[in-house]
């Protein structure tokens, strides 16, 4: 995807932040996740995860805080229903 990096190098962020303008966006995002080999895929298979096409309006332009539900919203009913739940599930 054009204008879109996604990496785990220090020198890289260093890099990035060097070069800020003030007429470009620039969001990160910092944490782990770590999987043994083939765990992932099995997951994958089994329908574990929910998977939406990444888009630079989804990285970029939409609200952080309704990014869940709006995605949820454009998949069909069943997925609406998800998106509607409390956080808190015993408010339900």
């Amino acid at each position: 995807m054009p204008n879109l990096s996604v990496g785990h190098s220090l020198d890289t962020l260093v890099d990035l932040a060097e070069s800020f303008s003030s007429n470009q966006k620039i969001k990160v995002f910092a944490g782990y996740s770590g999987w043994s080999p083939g765990q992932l895929e099995e997951e994958m298979k089994r329908g574990s995860w929910l998977v939406h096409p990444a888009s630079l309006d989804l990285i970029f332009k939409a609200d952080p805080a309704h990014l869940w539900k709006s995605i949820l919203d454009t998949k069909g009913w069943q997925y609406r229903l998800i998106g509607q739940s409390p956080d808190d599930l015993s408010r339900n």
